[in-house]
């Protein structure tokens, strides 16, 4: 069993009411009998140590860190966003902003769509993504059936009660840049985003980013959950990192304790591959 976001790169967490419910469900997770590898879940969650304990002695387990994923806090001060950058940044956003002008009019689009609405903006979504280096990588939802199809369900899913949002910058008309994003616990969590190469002398997913911190701010919610390297620009001292572990549990039945040798085995032959240079 894999659960998770190694593929997707998102933060993720079980569903629980409180820990001792996370306890019940890593104790329901082991007693399925099968091996299980759990990614991107927050160091500080409950469901990690409720996980230690239950395979403490009834399996094996394996936690070590992954990695960490940016949340930007969101309060009042985010109405005015730029006063919120240093100096140097501020300045690259105007100087920016009248690039962006001096190429249409700037346009700021903050949609909610409904699932019977969704289709033509999505496509929109899908075209600006595209026309960055994503579509050149071959990395764009465009490009790539498999996760195209998982974020269209899902965005089709969430539009059925109300939380998703596309969030567009538009020039002179035209979608600048985009932004996937989905409202959750009082929290705006962006998915995915992209722009279109024609305007990057505009920096459009730099403008995007601090209209829908306005945004925010606007429907007082409470941080941006960013799930990427899209605030590289930022101050970091503006930022909370959120720590991630992965989980690998094998349970003490013949099925878990096949897994555990088997992926023992694989990470041997790429151990002795690296050592001998790719000879074993």
């Amino acid at each position: 069993m894999i659960a998770g976001s190694d593929e997707l790169h998102f933060t993720t967490d079980a569903v629980f009411r409180d820990e001792r419910a996370a306890r019940r469900l890593a104790a329901a997770v082991r007693d399925t009998g099968k091996a299980v590898w759990l990614v991107e879940i927050p160091t500080k969650s409950p469901f990690v140590e409720a996980m230690r304990e239950a395979y403490q002695d009834r399996g094996w387990i394996k936690i070590r860190p992954y990695g960490s994923n940016p949340l930007l806090p969101i309060d009042n001060r985010w109405l005015e966003p730029e006063r919120n950058l240093t100096s140097q940044t501020r300045h690259n956003v105007r100087r920016r902003r009248r690039i962006a002008e001096e190429m249409g009019k700037i346009t700021f689009e903050a949609l909610a769509p409904t699932r019977s609405q969704l289709a033509p903006l999505w496509r929109e979504a899908m075209d600006v993504e595209a026309a960055g280096w994503k579509g050149r990588a071959g990395t764009a939802l465009a490009t790539n059936e498999r996760q195209r199809s998982f974020f269209q369900h899902y965005a089709e899913s969430v539009a059925e009660r109300g939380a998703l949002r596309l969030l567009f910058l538009r020039i002179g008309g035209v979608a600048a840049a985009m932004q996937l994003a989905v409202v959750q616990g009082g929290e705006l969590w962006l998915l995915k985003t992209g722009y279109n190469e024609d305007f990057k002398r505009a920096a459009p997913g730099a403008l995007l980013f601090c209209e829908t911190a306005r945004y925010a701010a606007s429907q007082s919610l409470k941080a941006l959950q960013c799930l990427g390297d899209i605030t590289h620009w930022l101050n970091k001292d503006l930022l909370t990192y959120i720590d991630t572990v992965t989980i690998h549990a094998y349970p003490s039945t013949p099925a878990g304790w096949t897994v555990l040798a088997a992926n023992a085995a694989a990470a041997m032959w790429h151990r002795m591959r690296r050592l001998t240079g790719g000879a074993a």
